[in-house]
């Protein structure tokens, strides 16, 4: 079994509200625009291998069943913010002083203000 989300193209055809053979070109256009050649270093511009550059990506199998997989990997950069952020927050709970501390001319600077 596929893991990748599915959909036959009656099915996409129905949802939308059009034919097949219309939602067919849609999905050959789309296909077209969203993927580009990237070059892989041969002697010609045009060596290369077809990469998406959209969101997702999509297939149609010989079965007629839309395949549709993400095609960017998303980098999980928030997490490892959050994470240090959570450690920053503890460290400076622990840190925080017990009393004010003073400065030069009296002014004082109250612990979490």
């Amino acid at each position: 079994m596929d893991p990748r989300p599915s959909v036959s193209v009656a099915k996409l055809a129905s949802l939308m509200e059009i034919d097949e053979p219309t939602l067919r070109e849609q999905l050959a256009r789309m296909k077209e625009k969203t993927t580009v050649l990237q070059w892989n270093g041969g002697a010609s511009a045009l060596d290369g291998s077809p990469v998406c550059v959209a969101d997702v990506d999509f297939d149609v199998d010989d079965a007629d069943v839309v395949h549709v997989r993400e095609a960017k990997i998303v980098n999980r950069d928030d997490e490892y913010f959050l994470r240090h952020i959570e450690k920053q927050n503890a460290l400076m709970a622990d840190l925080a002083p017990a009393k004010p501390l003073v400065y030069k001319g009296g002014n004082t600077l109250l612990a979490g203000a």
